[in-house]
C-alpha cells in the first residue's frame, strides 16, 4: 500500500484548476475516526474508501460542518497505485431543503394563499379607482347643480335620482371592497397557521462545507483517503457509569 500525505493551507471559495480535462467529480461517503479535544478547539478525522479511475479527478467532502477551519485541512490517503494529491479547496454552501412531502404540500399551500392575496389586494385597487371616479363625477354634479340653482334651471326631481345613485353606486363599491379585505384577513390568517406548521416541520436553512480533493491517479485503484480539519469552541466532560452489585 502506497501512503499519501499532503499538508495544505485553503481559503474559502479558494478555486483549483483540474489537473486534466478529463476530471470527474467523485463523492467520498466519510465517517467520523477520530476526533482529538483540546482546550478551546477539536480536530477531527473522517476516512472515506472510493474507487478511482486512471486519470485525474476531484474527491467531494461534503456536508462537513460550518464552523471548520479552512487553514487546518489536511489530507492523508493509502492506495495500490500511485496518486498525486493537488491543492485542496472548500466552499460554504448554504441549503433549505423541504424533507418531507408534508412540507411541500404545505409549502405549495403557503403559495397558493399568498398569490389569492394578491388577487384580493387588486380587486381592492380597482374599486378603489371605481370609487375615485364616483367622488369625482358628484363633485362634477354638485358644481353644476349649484351654477343651474343659481340660473333657475334647477331640476330636483333628475338630481335626486341622480344623487341616489351615486350613493347606491359607492354603497356597492364599499360593501364590496369590505368583503375583500375580509378576505384578505382570513386568508392571512390561513398563511399564519401555515407558515407555523411548516416552521415547526421544517429543518431551516442549513450552512455546511464542502472539501475539494484533485488527485491524479497513475491506474484505477481504491483509495482510502483521511481528512482531517478543526473546529471551535469544542469540549469534552467525563460521564461516570456507576453500578451496585448486591
Amino acid at each position: 500500500m502506497k501512503k499519501l500525505f499532503l499538508p495544505v493551507l485553503t481559503a474559502v471559495l479558494l478555486v483549483t484548476a483540474p489537473l486534466s480535462a478529463e476530471a470527474k467529480d467523485i463523492t467520498a461517503y466519510s465517517a467520523i475516526t477520530a476526533v482529538t479535544v483540546y482546550s478551546n478547539r477539536a480536530t477531527v478525522t473522517r476516512t472515506a474508501t472510493v474507487d478511482v479511475p486512471a486519470g485525474a479527478h476531484t474527491v467531494l467532502f461534503e456536508g462537513l460542518p460550518q464552523n471548520i477551519s479552512g487553514d487546518s485541512l489536511r489530507v492523508e490517503g493509502s492506495a495500490t497505485a500511485d496518486v498525486t494529491f493537488g491543492a485542496l479547496s472548500h466552499q460554504q454552501v448554504v441549503t433549505q431543503e423541504l424533507t418531507s412531502e408534508k412540507e411541500r404540500e404545505l409549502s405549495d399551500a403557503l403559495q397558493k394563499l399568498r398569490d389569492l392575496i394578491d388577487t384580493e389586494n387588486a380587486e381592492i385597487q380597482g374599486l378603489d379607482a371605481r370609487l375615485a371616479l364616483l367622488r369625482s363625477i358628484g363633485q362634477t354634479a354638485t358644481k353644476r347643480s349649484n351654477e343651474e340653482f343659481e340660473n333657475l334651471q334647477f331640476q330636483p326631481e333628475q338630481w335626486a335620482a341622480a344623487a341616489e345613485a351615486m350613493q347606491s353606486g359607492t354603497a356597492e363599491v364599499l360593501k364590496a371592497r369590505q368583503q375583500h379585505q375580509i378576505n384578505i384577513r382570513n386568508l392571512n390568517e390561513g398563511v399564519r397557521k401555515v407558515e407555523t406548521e411548516l416552521r415547526q416541520m421544517r429543518t431551516g436553512q442549513r450552512r455546511t462545507h464542502t472539501v475539494s480533493v484533485p488527485l491524479e491517479s497513475a491506474a484505477a485503484t481504491k483509495l482510502t483517503v483521511k481528512l482531517s480539519y478543526q473546529v471551535a469552541n469544542a469540549s469534552w466532560k467525563p460521564v461516570y457509569d456507576a453500578r451496585l452489585d448486591t
